[in-house]
């Protein structure tokens, strides 16, 4: 007499349980599930926050604050722009006395 077992394995998908975060679309895959994050969003689960500072975006100095998908630049005075770029000229229009010089430094 011979005993034969007879396995059966249904396909669960995971994503019924929703563990995609943050707007995440899941994929129901074979053999698990795949998180489809959205911008500014990484991890298995997008559940961590891309740094968009990582890259040092700001330009002359200025500090860089992470936001979510953004990031914001806090210029050194003399400058301006997105990410610092526009040096402000000073002696535009020129504050000096007549027959001053005035120079930007």
């Amino acid at each position: 007499m011979h005993l034969c077992n007879v396995i059966f394995t249904e396909h669960v998908n995971e994503c019924l349980n929703s563990p995609c975060n943050n707007g995440g679309v899941c994929a129901d895959l074979p053999d698990g599930y795949l998180c489809i994050c959205q911008a500014g969003w990484t991890g298995q689960n997008c559940q961590t926050d891309t740094d968009e500072c990582d890259s040092s975006p700001c330009q002359f100095g200025g500090t860089c604050k992470d936001g979510i998908d953004s990031f914001i630049c806090s210029c050194l005075p003399g400058y301006t722009g997105d990410v610092c770029q526009t040096d402000i000229d000073l002696c535009n229009p020129n504050p000096c006395p007549f027959g001053w010089a005035c120079v930007d430094t």
